[in-house]
């Protein structure tokens, strides 16, 4: 599914209405961040057409790398669960141990 699709399902979801807009901010970033990655991504964010790939270690550094950017823990933790939400709803499959990440990020917001 694409960052469009996902878009419009987390408009349509039951979260909070923050983080409705900072599910979609930090999932955007993700996406942007795993595409830049593939030789043959797609040529815009909204393009129907592209899946947005979902690994561990894509996670993982993706987290890092807001890390090193100064972003704070609670930030990504939000940004961790927003990509949860579309491994487990939009893609309905993971490979990615969320729970361990999620953890961590929890421990580390205190």
């Amino acid at each position: 599914m694409s960052v469009a699709q996902f878009r419009r399902c987390v408009a349509l979801s039951a979260l909070a209405v923050g983080d409705k807009t900072w599910f979609q901010k930090w999932f955007g970033a993700y996406a942007r961040f795993a595409f830049k990655r593939m030789q043959d991504g797609p040529r815009s964010l909204d393009d129907e057409n592209f899946a947005v790939p979902i690994s561990e270690t894509q996670v993982v550094d993706f987290l890092k790398s807001l890390r090193d950017n100064g972003t704070k823990a609670w930030q990504r933790l939000q940004a961790a669960r927003a990509i949860e939400l579309y491994a487990s709803v939009v893609v309905k499959a993971s490979n990615v141990d969320f729970k361990f990440i999620i953890d961590k990020l929890r421990e580390l917001s205190g």
